[in-house]
């Protein structure tokens, strides 16, 4: 499955022929939410190891396609700056954001990890206006908290990328004017949220920036990180061992204490196996 979210989203042919592919990105972003749908009623196992196959293979022109989007097929500047921020491969970055191989391909020296997050930061810092009014004068074409949610995904992933970057004390990650543009809004969406997830991710994000932006304590959001990659404890379900951890050689997004744990999970039956989330990348 994880080839038909690639043939979706345009990063590989079909099979089937050049008319099974689709070319509007409208069309692209709603059988794209039909696929997740259909994916989530997958078993946990199944789908994790859909999302690293993907990401081993497709996750680099993924990041790419946000980055540089294909043309819209509109002239209304406002839906197009939508469109930038949110589309079918923001929607996908969201969903893969915690898979291993993110943050494998977002610490490598190659990647556009830094890219997209200041593509991402400058865009929402865009737009942040236009939803926020949006927000509070729900237009009544739109499903409700249509524009709540377009914001906690795009603060979510931002946040996400904050996480992976913290260390990295510098502008490259949050661009100083779209840093100062979007601080504002965290703070008070997080405020006018303070129950709901949406307001948890702002105020969340907001103190992630500020740590990149070398304004906050870095310790709290440090461990975060090393949390987030799963990389201070040993592979193997149910083991806590953080010592004399070595990493896998192939897939490099895990790391064991001993040989014998390496085997045992290549072998689980409780989960998800190793070998059946193990893929070597160009990155």
């Amino acid at each position: 499955m994880s080839d038909d979210f690639a043939v979706l989203l345009g990063l590989r042919p079909s099979t089937m022929g050049p008319e099974r592919e689709v070319h509007d990105e409208a069309v692209r972003l709603r059988r794209l939410r039909t696929y997740l749908a259909r994916n989530r009623l997958e078993p946990e196992e199944q789908r994790e190891i859909i999302w690293s196959r993907f990401c081993a293979l497709y996750l680099p022109a993924t990041v790419d396609r946000f980055i540089d989007p294909p043309t819209v097929a509109s002239d209304d500047p406002e839906q197009i700056a939508d469109y930038n921020l949110h589309n079918a491969y923001s929607e996908m970055l969201v969903q893969v954001q915690h898979s291993p191989y993110f943050a494998k391909y977002m610490r490598t020296k190659s990647s556009n990890g830094k890219k997209l997050s200041r593509a991402l930061a400058q865009r929402l810092a865009q737009r942040a206006a236009t939803w926020d009014h949006r927000m509070a004068h729900p237009p009544p074409n739109l499903p409700e908290n249509y524009h709540v949610s377009m914001a906690t995904n795009a603060c979510q992933l931002l946040s996400t990328l904050c996480t992976l970057f913290v260390k990295q004390l510098n502008h490259d990650v949050v661009p100083h004017e779209a840093r100062e543009a979007l601080m504002p809004y965290l703070i008070t969406w997080a405020r006018q949220h303070p129950d709901d997830i949406f307001g948890t991710i702002c105020l969340r994000t907001w103190r992630l920036i500020l740590a990149v932006g070398g304004s906050s304590t870095l310790s709290d959001f440090d461990m975060l990180r090393k949390d987030y990659k799963n990389w201070e404890v040993c592979g193997l379900p149910f083991c806590d061992s953080k010592t004399d951890l070595k990493v896998c050689a192939r897939c490099q997004t895990v790391r064991y204490c001993s040989q014998e744990h390496q085997v045992r999970h290549w072998k689980w039956d409780l989960g998800a196996q190793h070998r059946q989330l193990c893929f070597t990348t160009q990155y």
